[in-house]
């Protein structure tokens, strides 16, 4: 796949290590170009556990982006897509655990729609703000999870009908939809 992956991430340096371990897992990982890791000015060991899976990445597709001062998620995530040289782009979150076949079903998913939003299964026995979080979230956005058990497209008709860059965000860069015109 033409992929980058875009997290961007800020003192969450406990999370990374699963994270990367699910990106593995799931097969993303050995299918994306890069994945670039938006360190958003944390002030834990953020820096230092990125670096330190990224020396350690067998095929040097992690790339983390540190920023000196924290910009908030959605300028990290535009400077991570900036920095990305892919054709399409993957936004995800830092504390996401993926299926094991996730990279597999995007795939076959990427071939038939331009633009992917999907929706993150909350444990709702975790903890009762996961039970909130998830009941509340379900109300909200009755569309959404009504239509969340297969591909969404996206477009200009229905896109404040569904979740968005938090959860899992599929789509092509400015430069591949200008370059196709």
């Amino acid at each position: 796949m033409n992929l980058s992956i875009i997290i961007p991430t800020k003192d969450m340096s406990g999370h990374l290590p699963a994270l990367w371990e699910s990106l593995v897992r799931s097969g993303l990982a050995s299918r994306a170009r890069e994945v670039i890791v938006v360190n958003d000015g944390s002030t834990d060991e953020t820096r230092d556990v990125l670096d330190r899976l990224a020396r350690s990445d067998a095929h040097a597709r992690l790339r983390p982006l540190h920023l000196e001062r924290n910009v908030g998620r959605f300028h990290a995530r535009l400077l991570g897509a900036e920095a990305a040289t892919s054709e399409n782009l993957l936004f995800l979150d830092t504390r996401l655990e993926l299926p094991s076949n996730f990279g597999e079903a995007l795939e076959r998913a990427a071939a038939t729609h331009r633009s992917i939003v999907g929706s993150v299964d909350i444990d709702t026995r975790r903890n009762t703000f996961c039970l909130y979080w998830d009941r509340s979230h379900r109300a909200i956005f009755r569309k959404h999870f009504k239509a969340a058990h297969k591909p969404i497209s996206l477009t200009v008709d229905n896109f404040d009908e569904y979740l968005k860059g938090t959860t899992v965000f599929y789509c092509p860069t400015f430069r591949s939809i200008f370059s196709a015109k």
